[in-house]
């Protein structure tokens, strides 16, 4: 989406998370307890650079702003955005195209936390480092732990959230900053004003604020 990358470009902070929502009830005796309230799932939040940005400069931005549909879905990536790419970008010592080989192998057990790749060199340390992004269908995970290829070029990966669904064997992954979120909803578009102390530079009544529906 060119508006989120350009919001993105101009941020003085991006936060993003995939921490669940949770929730505490509390008993007649006033004890507390705490209940996860939802699955894990990506939430973005957008801080611009306030007032830096000219309203001579960036009033076309503003009315793309103005004009975004917040129950229109759309889908994004970081590759766009260079200075967030460290974010996001594949630490692994796998190069380009030995990345571009990996296949998604069959399953072993039940957990959906673990997802097998074929496709690599043999005895390769280091295929994937702990925080890696990884994506496969339209979801977007990341890897707990730091994962090696065996002698016969599988990799296993021990995911942070497990997956809706295993993959069909032999889909594709998309790593670093080329994964993309799908599926994506603004929950929060605050208003632009002005601020003729600091050269009429725009202002924000808040922060802009995202969700990707679970996949």
């Amino acid at each position: 989406m060119a508006l989120l990358d350009e919001l993105m470009e101009n941020a003085i902070s991006v936060e993003f998370d995939d921490y669940p929502l949770v929730g505490q009830t509390a008993s007649r005796n006033q004890s507390i307890t705490t209940v996860q309230a939802s699955p894990r799932f990506w939430k973005f939040t957008v801080d611009l650079q306030t007032p830096i940005l000219r309203w001579d400069e960036y009033r076309g931005m503003v009315q793309r702003i103005r004009s975004t549909a917040m129950f229109e879905p759309f889908t994004f990536n970081l590759a766009n955005t260079p200075k967030l790419w460290t974010l996001v970008d594949y630490q692994g010592t796998l190069s380009s195209v030995q990345l571009a080989a990996l296949d998604v192998a069959a399953q072993t057990g039940v957990a959906l936390n673990i997802l097998n790749l074929t496709g690599a060199p043999p005895n390769q340390a280091g295929c994937f480092l702990a925080g890696d992004y990884i994506q496969t269908g339209n979801s977007v995970r990341t890897v707990r732990t730091d994962a090696d290829s065996d002698g016969t070029g599988k990799i296993v990966l021990l995911l942070s959230d497990p997956l809706l669904a295993y993959p069909t064997v032999g889909t594709s992954i998309i790593t670093g900053k080329d994964v993309s979120w799908n599926n994506c909803y603004f929950t929060e578009l605050p208003s632009p004003g002005i601020s003729y102390e600091f050269m009429d530079g725009i202002t924000w009544t808040g922060k802009f604020k995202l969700v990707q529906t679970l996949s």
